[in-house]
């Protein structure tokens, strides 16, 4: 354990020493971050969220992130369906969870 925060501090120091970010100093380049909605569209009826998220995209966002974990799959796949209407480029990510989940989202994935 005192290795390690050795090696950490000896990696902190040479990044200072050459004025990089340690990142960019083990070979990393920058790039953008696209900047989205974290705080998530709650389980609602699809209009509900069709018409928040058209909200979120008025104001200047790109992207939204969605709840999802209602009842059934087909509940899931009608509220995905109704903010994609609205415009928003959404990809679905990997829940962290339950293997239910993850089977929710390959299924969601699929569905295009």
């Amino acid at each position: 354990m005192a290795l390690s925060a050795l090696d950490v501090a000896l990696w902190d120091a040479a990044a200072c020493a050459a004025g990089l970010p340690l990142a960019e100093l083990l070979g990393a380049e920058r790039r953008p971050i696209p900047a989205y909605d974290s705080r998530g569209l709650g389980l609602m009826v699809p209009e509900d969220l069709a018409r928040e998220a058209g909200a979120l995209l008025a104001s200047g966002l790109k992207a939204i992130k969605l709840r999802l974990g209602y009842r059934t799959l087909a509940e899931d796949l009608g509220a995905l369906k109704a903010v994609i209407a609205v415009g928003t480029g959404i990809t679905p990510r990997p829940p962290h969870g339950s293997v239910q989940a993850l089977l929710r989202h390959t299924a969601l994935t699929l569905s295009g």
